[in-house]
């Protein structure tokens, strides 16, 4: 099972592509505040480096905040364009759940800079 997910939500994109339960490819846009012209030549670069089509994409995952209102519209956009055109499942994932899911600790506080 493929899946793409996309994180815009503070100031910089991130793409990931996994396999099962493996990541095999990831990257982070240092460009700041550049999502919008970034993401999607982002996810296009990772689909070619993995050799993986649209089509055997499973699911998408994308960030829906907290975090910068206009990045995560552009995430979500973008996600939400994908998920209509390609028929499959899309799935929102709150940043900092996503944060405390990756501790291994069971008790956590996750925090994001606000600006």
């Amino acid at each position: 099972m493929k899946s793409l997910a996309i994180d815009t939500s503070i100031d910089r994109a991130s793409v990931a592509i996994s396999d099962k339960d493996q990541i095999i490819y990831y990257n982070c846009d240092e460009n700041k505040h550049k999502q919008a012209e970034n993401l999607i030549l982002m996810i296009e670069d990772a689909l070619e480096k993995t050799n993986i089509t649209y089509q055997e994409l499973s699911y998408i995952a994308t960030c829906i905040g907290p975090g910068s209102f206009t990045g995560a519209r552009v995430g979500i956009s973008a996600a939400n364009g994908l998920h209509f055109a390609l028929n499959i499942n899309l799935i929102g994932v709150m940043s900092l759940e996503a944060i405390a899911l990756a501790s291994k600790s069971k008790k956590i506080l996750a925090i994001l800079d606000a600006g």
